[in-house]
């Protein structure tokens, strides 16, 4: 069985790395190809579900971004609850 999750969320990122060394900025160039592989492959496509919220981490730090998911948990929760 699996658990039921209260809010999904998709993440997105613009490229940070562009003004770092090379050795981040060819791991970044690896990351992003994945990712393009992985949106345009024919089975299970990497996509956001319709139902996902989408946070865009590009500017955020570590904490910023778990506290905006976490808000975005707390807010489906409460719809889910009041919905009883």
């Amino acid at each position: 069985m699996l658990p039921v999750f209260a809010a999904s969320v998709f993440s997105t990122y613009d490229s940070p790395f562009q003004t770092w060394g090379r050795p981040v900025a060819a791991v970044a160039t690896e990351l992003e190809r994945r990712d393009r592989t992985d949106a345009a492959r024919e089975v299970a496509p990497l996509r956001q579900a319709e139902d996902a919220h989408r946070v865009d981490t590009s500017d955020l730090t570590l904490e910023e971004t778990v506290d905006r998911v976490v808000a975005l948990v707390e807010e489906a929760r409460a719809r889910r609850d009041g919905a009883r």
